[in-house]
């Protein structure tokens, strides 16, 4: 049974290897990536978000699914860890290309705007497309809103800080390079081989 924050990262991870079908195999970059997060979520310095940046195929999602996993199990053992900075460890995971689509746009809002902590995965993945210009302007509206909530939120994305301040604006970028852990992530922890870009 996991003791620490990172051994069960490692063990969410393992699981999502698992359940893909895939031999996981936890590299010491992964390890590396796992232990960096896992400290920066101990100390309770990062109360405002964290960005999981690199290319696509690089594992960020699988870090995204792995932290959602940590935190279904937390609260199923609410006294085994005390998140420092938040109260509550009710989460929702969207992906960023939900964003595009009116008829479920509200919604989401709605929970994203309030709910203590907050996962949006593939952030850019909604620029092309019919309702990007909302999506992307929903997207800028809810970082800057959470932040001024003081509410946690996770971002996976393909983007560096210069490519998100172009998409959605200085003061997001501002927001994310000054109160967030970047953690980058170079090649891909469940595929052997190299990372890919995304076509």
């Amino acid at each position: 049974m996991p003791q620490t924050v990172n051994e069960s990262l490692i063990h969410c991870l393992s699981a999502l290897g698992r359940q893909r079908g895939e031999d996981f195999q936890a590299s010491t970059e992964l390890q590396l990536a796992a232990t960096t997060i896992a400290v920066a979520m101990t100390t309770g310095k990062y109360v405002d978000g964290y960005l999981f940046c690199g290319k696509s195929g690089s594992g960020k999602t699988s870090m995204m699914l792995a932290i959602n996993e940590f935190l279904t199990l937390l609260r199923k053992f609410p006294t085994s860890w005390k998140y420092n900075g938040i109260n509550s460890i009710e989460s929702l995971y969207v992906n960023a290309e939900d964003f595009q689509h009116p008829s479920v746009l509200y919604e989401i809002n709605k929970v994203a705007t309030a709910i203590p902590v907050l996962l949006v995965d593939n952030l850019g993945y909604e620029i092309d497309g019919v309702n990007s210009q909302v999506a992307v302007k929903s997207i800028s509206k809810l970082i800057m809103e959470r932040y001024g909530r003081g509410l946690l939120t996770f971002i996976s994305t393909p983007f560096d800080i210069q490519s998100i301040r172009e998409i959605y604006g200085s003061r997001v970028a501002s927001i994310i390079s000054e109160n967030y852990h970047i953690e980058e992530f170079e090649c891909n922890t469940f595929r052997k081989g190299l990372c890919y870009e995304e076509e």
